[in-house]
């Protein structure tokens, strides 16, 4: 059996690969290569943000495990917030997946607590049903604290326990988890890969007993032979507790500030949807905490996979920009893309004007033959819930670096479609971008947003691809 690892760099994937490797054929799917002395599998460095990286990658497997939470920047500049990232890289995964005939599909999810839920929860608990609609039978397992010395919680605590002699707490500190040991989590998916009827299930993963996150750190700070002494104070907010976190942990503020905002409601399992395997007990906070640091991994502790500024120090000044838009009923990602590029020019009809040859789309100046930017369709990678052009030209973009794309989504759980640019370098100087072009998109699509609804965009009569779709096919060297 073939098992392709859907964010094998991470601190759970490459704990995923070390164990199935020799048992299973393992393709890894990853922008860096997993740090891993040893093992047998298959490397596939892969954008997920790129659908043709993740057929190639997937192509061959017969089972996905999908470990992947966009919080962090993958490019130099973003533009959306972490849950429209996140629902984008999980369809682009399904959409794959779907594509190449992988059979089956593993997602490891967080605990969701009953009641109001924090966006970091909401997006996993969307990233569920999202998969849900690829793929009904998906296995769901939801685990919370996940302990280990690479995991980005378990990490925030090491290292505040480690660095503060006192600490002050906010009350959300008190609030109960059920962390869950890193080998059990590796255990547990083992299991739900071996065992078919595991299949369509959700499980939650947890260890006994529950424990504040205030008795967590103490736990912790006994282990390193440093007690903090504990301030207790109730006005300290959830972006206070934020900023705090990364300036003492070094965690990025992209990270602390979702994952404090879930914090605050209890974390814990469901009796009737715990994973039971049999002959195995999930080992306590206590018990992970020894085996933690009877390792030679807490010896040599350097910053998770999380921490690092990987990503935007690789992507330079590659541009990623993503909206969540409502879809009008009755509407397909073919009909926005299309009306997105009949509007533009009369929305900004003192400025530029469109011209359409062949397969291609050129934005100009009014008056001028300057061309802003040149769009090219691509009828071999588009279908009606999904339209794709190529950014192939204009003063606006990198002679050099084409490789950029906008595309409008549509999403099958829900009437919304993702607006997105990737992989876009522009010509303009990097500081006068982010000041200008970059600012003006972001109006740009929030005046679209509002036409769609408006009187004035009218469903086309007849959905049939305009001049661009009608033109011969291109060919196509990217995703």
């Amino acid at each position: 059996m073939r098992v392709a690892i859907v964010g094998a760099s991470g601190f759970i994937g490459v704990s995923l690969l070390k164990a199935l490797t020799g048992t299973y054929q393992c393709q890894a799917l990853s922008r860096s290569r997993p740090r891993l002395d040893d093992g047998e599998y298959d490397w596939a460095p892969c954008d997920l943000h790129n659908l043709r990286d993740l057929e190639k990658s997937l192509s061959g497997c017969d089972v996905a495990i999908y470990l992947v939470h966009s919080m962090l920047a993958s490019a130099g500049l973003n533009q959306g917030n972490f849950q429209d990232f996140d629902i984008s890289l999980a369809d682009n995964f399904a959409r794959a997946a779907r594509t190449c005939g992988v059979k089956r599909v593993i997602y490891l999810s967080g605990l969701i607590p009953d009641g109001k839920r924090s966006t970091h929860l909401e997006s996993r608990l969307e990233v569920e049903s999202l998969l849900r609609t690829y793929y009904p039978d998906v296995t769901i397992l939801r685990a919370g604290i996940i302990a280990g010395s690479r995991g980005s919680s378990f990490s925030m605590m090491y290292r505040l326990s480690k660095k503060l002699p006192l600490m002050l707490l906010p009350s959300w500190t008190e609030t109960l988890s059920q962390p869950v040991y890193v080998d059990d989590v590796v255990l547990a998916i083992e299991h739900c890969l071996s065992q078919s009827e595991t299949s369509g299930h959700t499980y939650d993963l947890g260890s006994e007993p529950p424990l504040s996150y205030e008795t967590m750190m103490k736990m912790i700070g006994k282990k390193v032979a440093r007690e903090p002494k504990i301030v207790h104070i109730d006005t300290f907010s959830p972006t206070l507790s934020s900023l705090w976190i990364t300036l003492i942990s070094g965690a990025p503020l992209e990270l602390t500030r979702p994952l404090v905002g879930s914090l605050k409601q209890p974390m814990l399992v469901r009796d009737q949807h715990r994973l039971k395997i049999p002959g195995h007990r999930f080992v306590s906070f206590a018990e992970a905490l020894d085996k933690i640091f009877a390792s030679k991994d807490i010896e040599s502790f350097r910053p998770p996979h999380a921490f690092r500024s990987w990503f935007r120090k690789q992507s330079g000044r590659q541009v990623r920009s993503i909206q969540r838009l409502s879809l009008p009923k009755g509407w397909t990602a073919d009909d926005v893309a299309h009306e997105y590029l009949n509007w533009l020019p009369r929305a900004m009809r003192y400025i530029i004007s469109v011209r359409v040859e062949d397969n291609c789309a050129y934005f100009y100046i009014n008056h001028t033959r300057i061309d802003l930017l040149k769009l090219q369709y691509s009828a071999e990678r588009s279908e009606p819930t999904r339209s794709l052009f190529y950014i192939k030209g204009g003063i606006l973009a990198h002679k050099q670096k084409q490789r950029g794309r906008l595309e409008f989504r549509q999403l099958p759980h829900e009437d919304s479609i993702l607006a997105a640019i990737h992989d876009y370098v522009p010509a303009l100087p990097w500081m006068v971008y982010r000041f200008s072009q970059a600012i003006i998109h972001g109006l740009v699509m929030r005046q679209f947003t509002k036409h769609l609804f408006s009187a004035k965009a009218k469903l086309p009569v007849a959905r049939k691809h305009d001049r661009l779709a009608a033109q011969e096919r291109p060919q196509q060297t990217q995703a």
